[in-house]
């Protein structure tokens, strides 16, 4: 099976509108008021991800060509990006080649790219190299090793046990298989995911650590048995919900492609859409007018992103 990685794009516009949105207010907030799809961060680094491996030939040279990517990602002043990934990028400006300390999910954004495209037999060391350009906490790496497993094994989806099984020999950390047994009691027990994300301690919708968002991720998914209804599952559950919706599209595009693309239409924006996308994955490269055109894209919705910021405040409180 071919992982699809429009699909990124796909989740990411479907669930960008409700962001940061706890789960009582999903139903007030359904579309950004503009005339098309916008994505955000999520798809913009599955493109940095691809141009760089296209521009190199081990991991090594990856990381140096992804560390520019995010240089002039940064300079086209994207709306959504998080804190340590604003930070990491920052640092790489003054000559860094290591990320901040911090067990956000950015670096999981960048997974399903590379399990697409990095060679098979070094997968570990891309997933490495990328994560610590921007995140140094072991739990990030944790969660993106997590999400490339089940990315490489999406017959496992319909046994739930085997896969969670199999995640704990990524870490013996208390965190970590404290998760994985919380997931296997509640896929036994039937729980709603809302129920496994509260027992997570994520009690305003699912928040951007990466030990609340990469399990909400796989629960979801085992417990939809892979269907592609997860997505409108998981973005009911709010908070983090561009980023969430875009690393389950990936999953669900291995284990329901036609509902999938049935259910939810492929965005329409620019210069991030799914052309670039394949154009990317026929060989092409990123050139600078792709950031300007990013840049441009950035600046003329930044006036629509600000207002529904102030919205979405007011209707919290």
């Amino acid at each position: 099976m071919t992982i699809d990685l429009t699909t990124v794009l796909v989740g990411d516009s479907y669930g960008l509108p409700n962001e940061g949105l706890p789960p009582k207010l999903i139903s007030l907030s359904r579309r950004i008021p503009v005339p098309w799809s916008p994505t955000s961060d999520d798809s913009e680094h599955t493109l940095l991800v691809l141009d760089a491996l296209n521009r190199s030939r081990n991991a090594r040279e990856f990381s140096r060509r992804l560390a520019w990517n995010l240089r002039f990602w940064l300079l086209a002043c994207p709306p959504a990006v998080g804190l340590a990934t604003l930070r990491s990028c920052v640092k790489l400006w003054f000559g860094a080649k290591r990320g901040v300390f911090s067990a956000g999910n950015g670096p999981c954004m960048r997974v399903a790219a590379l399990v697409a495209r990095a060679p098979h037999e070094h997968l570990s060391q891309y997933i490495v190299v990328s994560t610590e350009l921007t995140h140094t906490d072991p739990k990030a790496n944790w969660g993106c090793m997590a999400l490339a497993f089940a990315l490489q094994h999406p017959d496992l989806a319909c046994e739930p046990a085997r896969l969670l099984g199999e995640l704990r020999a990524i870490s013996g950390d208390i965190a970590w298989l404290r998760w994985l047994s919380l997931a296997e009691e509640g896929i036994a027990s039937g729980w709603h995911p809302s129920v496994f994300t509260e027992k997570l301690g994520s009690r305003s919708g699912v928040s951007g650590y990466v030990l609340h968002s990469i399990p909400v991720v796989l629960y979801t998914w085992l417990r939809a048995e892979g269907k592609a209804a997860a997505l409108r599952e998981i973005v009911l559950l709010g908070g983090d919900t561009d980023t969430t919706a875009a690393l389950l599209a990936p999953l669900l595009s291995l284990t329901d492609p036609e509902g999938l693309a049935r259910d939810y239409p492929v965005p329409i924006d620019w210069p991030v859409n799914a052309n670039a996308v394949r154009s990317l994955l026929s060989g092409k490269k990123l050139s600078l007018w792709f950031y300007a055109g990013l840049l441009v894209r950035n600046l003329s919705l930044m006036p629509v992103y600000l207002l529904y910021g102030s919205v979405r405040r007011f209707i919290r409180h």
